[in-house]
């Protein structure tokens, strides 16, 4: 009975010391769903693959497409979110934010060359990537990228040219491919 009278006073002293002030304000980031305009965008503009041996996982990929739409709808999120534009996703590129889940951790490093080969190709041309940018603070970026997780590896692949990808302009096709010693992954846009 004493402990439970102790716990209650401890419990009631923490509440009385917390006090509201009204010029200032906090608002929470609304937390990633499914059903919303801009993860509508995401998702159509983001191809998926989980690779599998019989009985284990190779590797877990996302890709989304970094194209206007989905960066004018990014930044807006952004902006919203910090209260600045962001300044870390050049434009003028063709650009592909990725995650990636391997359980062997570093074979889940994109941006390792003698790990990872990765191409562009638009009807007979080939891009390689110009820069392949690893990200940080998995948990900053599933308030962008729904898929990514405390145990994902992010990556922005840029290639120099801006490839337009949009399959309305172009009846070429555009093919993504990624590949490991594990395994190939091919993404048709």
């Amino acid at each position: 009975m004493l402990k439970k009278f102790i716990f209650l006073l401890t419990l009631l002293s923490l509440f009385s010391c917390i006090s509201s002030d009204d010029s200032v304000v906090s608002v929470l980031h609304p937390r990633p769903t499914m059903k919303s305009e801009y993860f509508d965008i995401i998702n159509s503009h983001t191809k998926s693959n989980h690779v599998t041996r019989p009985i284990e996982t190779v590797y877990k990929l996302h890709v989304t497409s970094l194209t206007p739409l989905v960066m004018t709808t990014f930044n807006e999120r952004f902006e919203d979110f910090f209260s600045r534009t962001q300044n870390f996703i050049e434009t003028g590129k063709t650009v592909f934010f990725v995650s990636i889940f391997s359980p062997i951790y570093k074979e889940s490093d994109l941006s390792n060359e003698h790990e990872w080969f990765s191409h562009y190709q638009v009807g007979q041309k080939k891009y390689t990537p110009g820069k392949i940018v690893r990200l940080k603070k998995s948990k900053l970026w599933n308030n962008f990228f729904p898929y990514t997780t405390e145990y994902s590896r992010e990556f922005l692949l840029y290639f120099n040219e801006e490839i337009d990808i949009s399959s309305e302009n172009s009846k070429q096709p555009k093919i993504l491919t990624l590949s490991n010693s594990q395994a190939k992954t091919i993404i048709n846009w």
